[in-house]
């Protein structure tokens, strides 16, 4: 009898986080893979729809208070936030990844993110690989991540840099590490120092996107390699008819993607709106987190909460956007200018990458204000050099997915497990 080959894949957060682990797990089980995603139940029907089972991890009414909560506008706020969710779910994830990888068949895929899969891969020699989605968790402190898009860190000194990313580090282990050493010590491990570095499985690190977004530094993990931007199975919804007939005038249609949290939508809509009735150009919002799309649409502004993302991004004069990484990717691969305003977390770093690559600019929550975002959007749209930019970088992810590269890893890891051809500590 032909054993089945398995693959448990963890990764837990919002739909930047998920999504390219539901399409992973999807392209898997089309390679005839058995995969089961360790996430939020929120994700159970979507995961479901492509032949992968979900082990739940919270439910979809705590997940729809996590992102609606106004604190991930905070810095501060939202890192202790993200402190009391890591206490939260850190056992259970690491109870039932302890109690699931040990089957000769199994192989396990997570996010860098996914704190309790380091611990397991510690604890039980559980083989791992490290999928990591955002240039801001590799950690390097020779050209450290943006944390604010009013503190560019090219912008400072050299010396000055290095303990610009000292603090970055510093901060991370405060609210993070902390958290994550009380649960080693409960275990039976001992502490840790630099979580941003210790993270990563040392077995291999593949990052989802292409060596030219961000330059690569002598301080990344040692076993990593860059695959490419994914190409993400978003949404089955069409076009309705509404979205089709803005998407088909002659003067192109805004794109605006506040991202999954809810937090502050009210002023973002209005401000969206406003800026659309001054460059007299119809617009159309990607939105879950709003509840009745329809009541807060106008005549120039239309809201849904799906939409089939890369297919209206090819229709649009531009996006502006939360700096999530997928989106920034379905951006490039339209060939579009971008706008972004940077909430928390990965994201600004995420577009402080795109400003360099000169396709596309950030503003501050504070910045983004009617007049200048109608300002810069002119620019960007208007100029040949920008253009010529969003052309190029369209061009060279042509025939390049990296969720079929990742796929392609893990067969590879999966297939050298199996010949007992792993080491954990490599």
């Amino acid at each position: 009898m032909t054993q089945r080959r398995e693959i448990l894949l963890a990764s837990i957060g919002s739909y930047g986080d998920v999504l390219p682990f539901i399409t992973l797990g999807g392209t898997l089980v089309q390679r005839g893979y058995d995969v089961t995603l360790m996430t939020s139940g929120y994700f159970t029907e979507m995961a479901n729809r492509v032949g992968i089972k979900v082990k739940p991890v919270g439910t979809a009414e705590q997940y729809n208070e996590f992102v609606s909560h106004s604190g991930w506008t905070k810095p501060i706020r939202g890192l202790s936030m993200h402190k009391k969710i890591l206490r939260q779910i850190l056992e259970p994830t690491f109870n039932y990844l302890g109690e699931e990888w040990q089957r000769p068949s199994q192989t396990v895929v997570a996010s860098s993110h996914c704190i309790s899969a380091r611990i397991a891969q510690e604890k039980f020699g559980m083989p791992l690989i490290s999928i990591n989605l955002m240039t801001f968790s590799l950690g390097s402190i020779i050209q450290p991540p943006t944390v604010s898009p009013r503190l560019l860190p090219e912008k400072l000194p050299r010396w000055l840099r290095g303990i610009y990313g000292r603090t970055v580090h510093r901060v991370t282990d405060h609210f993070v590490g902390a958290s994550v050493n009380e649960f080693r010590r409960k275990v039976g491990l001992s502490p840790i120092r630099n979580v941003m570095r210790w993270w990563h499985s040392p077995q291999g690190v593949f990052s989802l996107f292409p060596d030219w977004f961000t330059p690569e530094c002598a301080d990344w993990p040692a076993k990593h390699e860059c695959l490419g931007f994914p190409v993400l199975s978003y949404s089955a919804t069409p076009i309705d008819s509404e979205i089709q007939q803005l998407l088909s005038k002659d003067k192109r249609t805004l794109l605006f993607v506040p991202g999954t949290t809810a937090s502050s939508l009210d002023a973002y809509m209005k401000v969206c709106a406003s800026v659309c009735q001054a460059m007299d150009r119809d617009g159309i919002m990607l939105a879950p987190a709003v509840k009745n799309a329809q009541a807060y649409s106008t005549s120039r502004l239309k809201i849904r909460p799906f939409i089939p993302l890369p297919e209206v991004l090819l229709q649009v004069a531009a996006a502006i956007h939360h700096g999530g990484i997928g989106t920034i990717a379905a951006c490039f691969r339209a060939g579009v200018p971008q706008l972004m305003r940077p909430v928390f977390a990965d994201q600004p770093e995420n577009a402080a990458c795109v400003a360099r690559l000169g396709v596309g600019q950030l503003l501050s929550l504070s910045q983004f204000r009617v007049g200048t975002v109608t300002k810069i959007l002119t620019k960007l749209i208007n100029d040949p050099s920008v253009a010529a930019r969003c052309q190029d970088y369209q061009q060279r992810l042509q025939g390049i997915d990296g969720i079929q590269k990742a796929a392609d890893r893990i067969e590879t890891f999966s297939h050298e497990r199996s010949l007992g051809m792993v080491a954990v500590n490599a």
